[in-house]
């Protein structure tokens, strides 16, 4: 932004460098460094960037890029919050988990009841 004043999509860019480096996010700085490479390139720039072999390479670099992208999204797709996630969108899951556990409630109360009638009983025979 100082060298190019009035720039807003440089100054744009240069925001979201700032904010990628401050969050350590690399992918970000290498997305940007590769979106803004034709800026202020020289000949020899220019010439690179139409070389075959420079760009097999950066398609190769994105195919990876593209490769941990895919398995950091299956990653997030079969963890724990998003199978949550999805049974709690389904109504017969809830449905059938509900009166689960309602029975599993009133199982666990009847329970306690007897105990603490029997409890009650005990007590009693002690004070007589």
């Amino acid at each position: 932004p100082d060298v190019h004043g009035g720039d807003e999509e440089r100054a744009a860019l240069f925001l979201l460098a700032q904010a990628a480096y401050r969050n350590g996010d690399t992918e970000a700085l290498r997305s940007l460094e590769v979106a803004t490479r034709h800026f202020d390139a020289g000949d020899d720039d220019l010439e690179a960037a139409h070389d075959p072999e420079v760009l097999a390479q950066e398609l190769e670099l994105a195919r990876i890029e593209g490769g941990v992208v895919r398995e950091r999204l299956a990653a997030l797709e079969n963890c724990e919050e998003m199978r949550l996630g999805r049974l709690l969108a389904d109504p017969e899951w809830v449905t059938r988990r509900t009166t689960v556990l309602r029975e599993a409630v009133e199982g666990w109360e009847r329970i306690r009841a007897e105990y603490d009638e029997k409890l009650k009983r005990l007590m009693e025979s002690f004070d007589e």
